[in-house]
């Protein structure tokens, strides 16, 4: 083990695992640990007790940049205190981790069945949750969040692992000791 993801919820660790290499996922562990307070708290004690680099994956909450630079600086801030020697990295989806399924255009009208409407489009660049549960109540194909991870096909993932938060944690990882090239990451990932 290399080191440890710790995110909010379970479908954001099983996004994480499902679009970094699959090499990679036998060097890390992916750790749901709820909401802000609890992530703090048990990156913290991750730390403390194993000595491994920290990555935490959360939402921004914001489009402010001053607003996201310090919940990035609060978390990290917090996690490091009794852990100053332990490589810590604060990945924020702004403005919530969601924005991932937007970034690519032709993502989800394949996934949900439909094309979606431009304004709701417009609407997730901020609030990508809630327009993200919007569309999957007006699929006839696909109503529940988890089930778009079973629908992504090798294409899909190479495109989310372009986003810029996988960017920043691809890059964050790598900066821990896994695979730096393109050639050692296994990409035939589905």
């Amino acid at each position: 083990m290399i080191a440890y993801i710790v995110t909010k919820n379970s479908f954001d660790a099983q996004i994480i695992a499902t679009v970094l290499p699959k090499n990679w996922l036998k060097q890390v562990e992916i750790i749901p640990a709820g909401d802000l307070s609890g992530v703090k708290s048990f990156a913290s004690s991750l730390a403390s007790s194993f000595q491994l680099p920290i990555v935490i994956v959360f939402d921004a909450d914001s489009l402010d940049r001053r607003k996201i630079e310090h919940r990035r600086r609060d978390i990290q801030e917090i996690v490091e205190f009794n852990n100053a020697k332990i490589p810590v990295e604060v990945i924020l989806g702004v403005p919530q981790m969601e924005i991932i399924f937007f970034e690519d255009n032709s993502l989800l009208p394949r996934i949900l069945g439909y094309e979606p409407a431009q304004e709701l489009l417009l609407l997730a660049k901020s609030e990508p949750r809630q327009v993200l549960e919007k569309l999957l109540s007006e699929s006839k194909k696909i109503s529940d969040r988890l089930k778009i991870i079973n629908l992504l096909t090798s294409d899909d993932i190479a495109a989310l692992r372009q986003t810029s938060l996988f960017q920043e944690l691809i890059e964050s990882l790598q900066f821990v000791g896994l695979p730096k090239t393109d050639a050692e990451i296994d990409l035939s990932r589905v």
